[in-house]
């Protein structure tokens, strides 16, 4: 049977409202979630204001009453400069600094030097005096023009002598093992003690003062004469505290390269009783022959 399709029908009415469900289970707890980013740090507060001014403390109980056997510190001094000075052993051996100073360099006793009518003296409590190599002459003379010589006829130089030297080198000597011996030696000392010299004209080594402790002791050495030439020390000096008096005091070196003693060469020290009654028969002074009669009465 063949049969063909009707046209579409007309839009039905709206049905009614169904009924409501019933509300499912709860479901499960989800998983955490990624850590957030880091937030930006809050700026700094504003200060706050200055609090109020506590309330006044109790006042302390009353000290004890004070006595009147206090000690008076000794003062101190501030040891923060430093001195230099020169001793000299007038021997062959190298003196030893005094306690408290340690030794810069050790040398040769040089006295000073001359030109003809020109003396150069050098003291003996100073660096200047302990030079760390002899030389018989280490003085060269230059003119006006630019013309220097050395080792001039009429150029000299001065050396303090060692005591302990029975023989005086009365003939000139050139050799240099020969003259050595006789040149006395030196060091230079540095530390932060002042020296003091303190001279006696009694018989009786001069003490000490309050505050004060002996370095070193000796005679009192005041100055050389060797022809035209004078070499002298300054009494506030250790140069002119020699340890061991001695006569001749220098030795005389020449610009042509010889060494010796002279016997015009006189030495001054500082004698212990210059209010002796008779000084000497007619002007002459007091004359001493030896050695020991000098130490024990002049």
């Amino acid at each position: 049977i063949n049969a063909e399709y009707g046209g579409r029908g007309r839009k039905g009415a709206r049905g009614d409202k169904g009924p409501t469900n019933v509300a499912g289970s709860p479901g499960r707890t989800g998983r955490p979630g990624p850590q957030g980013d880091t937030g930006v740090r809050a700026p700094n507060g504003e200060q706050g204001q200055q609090g109020a001014t506590g309330d006044r403390g109790k006042s302390g109980a009353t000290g004890e009453s004070g006595g009147c056997d206090c000690v008076l510190e000794e003062p101190r001094g501030c040891n923060c400069d430093t001195h230099v000075y020169a001793v000299h052993s007038q021997t062959s051996r190298l003196p030893s600094c005094p306690d408290g100073f340690k030794t810069l360099w050790q040398g040769y006793s040089l006295l000073g030097y001359a030109s003809g009518e020109i003396t150069s003296s050098q003291d003996l409590g100073r660096a200047g005096s302990c030079v760390e190599s002899f030389d018989v002459m280490s003085m060269m003379s230059c003119d006006g023009t630019g013309v220097c010589r050395h080792g001039v006829g009429s150029d000299k130089s001065f050396w303090l002598m060692n005591s302990d030297k029975e023989d005086v080198p009365l003939k000139p000597m050139s050799n240099m093992d020969q003259i050595l011996p006789y040149i006395s030696r030196c060091s230079v000392c540095m530390g932060t003690n002042k020296a003091v010299v303190k001279h006696a004209v009694g018989r009786e080594q001069p003490r000490c003062d309050n505050g004060f402790k002996q370095m070193l002791t000796g005679y009192t050495y005041l100055m050389a004469m060797a022809q035209k030439a004078g070499l002298g020390q300054n009494l506030n000096s250790m140069g002119s505290c020699l340890r061991s008096p001695q006569s001749p005091v220098l030795l005389e070196c020449l610009g042509r390269g010889t060494c010796s003693v002279y016997v015009d060469h006189v030495d001054f020290w500082l004698a212990q009783d210059p209010t002796r009654i008779n000084p000497g028969a007619w002007g002459m002074g007091v004359i001493y022959s030896n050695m020991k009669d000098i130490k024990d009465d002049g």
